[in-house]
């Protein structure tokens, strides 16, 4: 909405540029980004793409985004059902499981009152798990409903022997945030630490299918990242169904675009901020010579505090002022790019 009113400034007050803009909606970015793909099918990429889908100042890089579902059978076992999540991108906030061989005032007693639990059809047991959603990419303040599900059927005894190995992958696995329940906590100077959630679990047809959603450090060695988190899946009986990876895309925070973009940002908001790489995932990495350039403050907590209204939370917000404020740093912005030329 920022850069349809700042385009539309443009056109009401008569100011015609050197430069042709225009303003690119995907309705797939969320989930394959398949929408900018047709585009580059069909059309030539701009010169320079602004992707206002990050936060001010500029963000001239994203980390690497690798994604991967991994299976594992359930034998004729006491666990019958183990669900959660609703997206790769998203840390999942609910959770539940179908036991078998305990009445429900048994689970009752071991888990406390911090779990659901109602006795189901059949003499089986339905236990659900709350947590705090979040995006992926930034897992800060979440709780991870999976693995605080499968944590606490292992710790209390509640998984057979059959149903442990699998349980014990997602309560060992997503305990922390930051690759080392999958070995591979890479970092570097540029992007920071790698981040990852297991943000998706099924059953069907006896098997437990586990999603993965790893953010990780621009340096980080693909191949070597991919085999770390293969192997570790392989020690509690999981084997790979497929996988997925996004390149992470970096340009030096030196470029003169990004400098000049960048000043922009700190004149107009009296700020002193510089470029920065985050973990998220945008059409930033699709397009070429594109930087992330708004619409939000990277330097403000969202409306309802810290750990409120952030992106992929059930409250997520955007602040009326910030928008506003965006409107007029994007029409100078292109006021600026527009009076130069403008370098692929």
């Amino acid at each position: 909405m920022a850069v349809l009113y700042a385009l539309s400034f443009f056109k009401e007050n008569n100011i015609r540029l050197n430069h042709t803009v225009f303003q690119f909606l995907g309705a797939n970015e969320e989930s394959g980004m398949k929408d900018v793909a047709h585009f580059l099918e069909v059309d030539t990429p701009p010169l320079l793409s602004i992707i206002a889908d990050t936060s001010f100042p500029v963000c001239n890089g994203e980390k690497g985004i690798f994604t991967a579902e991994f299976t594992t059978g359930i034998p004729a076992g006491n666990l019958l059902k183990f669900d959660g999540g609703r997206a790769s991108n998203i840390v999942p906030d609910n959770a539940e499981a179908v036991i078998t061989g305990f009445t429900a005032a048994d689970v009752k007693a071991k888990l406390g009152r911090e779990f659901s639990v109602e006795t189901g059809k059949k003499n089986t047991v339905k236990i659900a798990a709350t947590g705090i959603s979040g995006h992926t990419a930034y897992p800060e303040g979440t709780i991870n409903a999976l693995q605080k599900l499968a944590d606490a059927l292992v710790k209390a005894k509640l998984a057979d022997s059959k149903a442990k190995p699998a349980l014990a992958f997602i309560a060992d696995s997503f305990r922390d945030y930051y690759g080392k329940g999958l070995d591979i906590d890479f970092k570097d100077d540029v992007s920071g630490k790698t981040t990852h959630t297991g943000s998706t679990a099924r059953t069907a047809g006896g098997l437990l299918t586990v999603g993965i959603n790893v953010r990780y450090a621009i340096s980080a060695p693909l191949d070597e990242l991919a085999g770390r988190v293969i192997r570790r899946a392989l020690k509690y009986g999981y084997t790979l169904l497929n996988a997925a990876n996004n390149a992470p895309r970096y340009t030096p925070a030196d470029d003169p675009v990004v400098q000049k973009l960048n000043n922009i940002v700190n004149e107009e908001l009296g700020t002193d901020n510089a470029p920065y790489v985050m973990p998220g995932g945008t059409h930033a990495r699709k397009l070429p010579n594109s930087l992330g350039f708004g619409a939000g403050r990277r330097d403000l907590d969202p409306p309802f505090g810290p750990h409120k209204g952030r992106g992929h939370q059930v409250d997520e917000a955007a602040d009326i002022q910030q928008l506003q404020d965006a409107v007029r740093i994007y029409v100078r912005a292109l006021l600026e790019l527009d009076s130069g030329p403008i370098h692929s």
